[in-house]
């Protein structure tokens, strides 16, 4: 019995935490960096050939991008560069 009652507050706890972290908008910071086709991107990590600025190609599930150094591209999914961009250099329009 005691056991029981003990699960359900967990349960109770946990819901409120998520609803908590929901409204707080904790948990999905990725989704504030906006990106467009044809955007210059600066990558946390820089690429061999020693350049940092990338280029979007290619959106949609995956994204392409174009390293503007040596020319090379790399497929990733968008979850992945998300995480891995560091911000936007250059807007597609400017």
């Amino acid at each position: 019995m005691c056991f029981l009652l003990t699960f359900h507050i967990l349960l109770i706890v946990k819901r409120i935490n998520l609803l908590f972290m929901n409204r707080s908008g904790g948990g999905d910071d990725m989704a504030d960096k906006e990106f467009e086709l044809n955007d210059v991107v600066e990558m946390k990590k820089q690429h061999p050939c020693g350049e940092n600025r990338w280029k979007i190609i290619r959106m949609g599930m995956d994204i392409r991008i174009k390293c503007e150094g040596c020319g090379h591209s790399v497929m990733l999914p968008r979850k992945r560069f998300e995480q891995k961009m560091k911000r936007v250099l250059v807007k597609a329009g400017a």
